[in-house]
């Protein structure tokens, strides 16, 4: 996550006492009853409703969820067939003809969002990547990658006769929830994950009419978490990359 002062972030515990207040679960005591930090199921719900949480802010366009990493030594394909690719995925590099240990995909990434590279060992400039919109053109082997492919968790990429690195841009989650003291990284998200947690909890007890009220707190709160990132696109125009179905046979129907 970015480096900025840990005082802004809520606690896991911060949540959950905003969340038993909220659900009337703090009339003996702040550390409730049905949310308490001993009940075994109260970490897990809370996992959960911040899974959810982070897919909406993603989905409207928060910019928190974004990263950029270096990965360094990306080797010299195997092979001088041009029809090669290599592949950098969360275990490993295949440079065309043998898996590798290292390097690997930043354990965080869900998805990439652009892609630079350069001649590894050097301070050469940044060169970005072009995306493709089909699949990557098969065509004389250089000493640059040129282009990138996301499919099937993979990041695909021309195999190039020299040793490269990637500077890669992308939407990722944050660390899960493991304790009291775990940080939520989303400033002034308290209202919201506090909401989906009562939402949970609600209708894990049947009671479909305070369920349905804490889904419209959480509705209205997650709009004005994202009402600053609407106005920031009213001074700049963004043009989204299409989203296109994966076809390497794994997730395909």
């Amino acid at each position: 996550m970015p480096a900025i002062s840990s005082t802004i972030y809520p606690t896991a515990e911060d949540i959950l006492i905003a969340a038993r207040v909220m659900a009337n679960d703090a009339q003996f005591s702040i550390d409730g009853d049905i949310l308490n930090d001993q009940q075994p199921y109260v970490f897990p719900m809370l996992q959960l409703c911040y899974e959810k949480l982070q897919r909406r802010l993603i989905r409207g366009g928060m910019n928190t969820y974004n990263k950029t990493v270096d990965i360094t030594g990306l080797t010299a394909v195997g092979t001088a067939d041009p029809t090669t690719q290599v592949q950098l995925l969360y275990s490993g590099y295949f440079d065309g003809v043998n898996m590798a240990a290292n390097p690997t995909l930043p354990p965080d990434l869900i998805v990439p969002l652009e892609i630079w590279s350069r001649q590894s060992a050097t301070i050469n400039r940044w060169a970005k990547l072009g995306q493709v919109s089909d699949s990557i053109t098969t065509s004389s082997q250089t000493s640059a990658f040129g282009e990138w492919d996301w499919e099937t968790d993979t990041l695909f990429l021309p195999g190039s006769t020299i040793s490269n690195d990637l500077r890669i841009k992308y939407i990722l989650f944050a660390p899960e929830l493991t304790g009291p003291d775990s940080q939520v990284f989303v400033v002034g998200c308290k209202v919201a994950l506090a909401a989906l947690i009562g939402e949970m909890a609600a209708k894990s007890r049947g009671g479909s009419e305070a369920a349905a009220a804490f889904k419209a707190e959480s509705e209205n709160e997650i709009q004005l978490l994202l009402a600053p990132y609407a106005r920031k696109e009213q001074y700049a125009s963004f043009v989204r990359k299409p989203f296109r179905g994966n076809r390497r046979g794994r997730w395909s129907r």
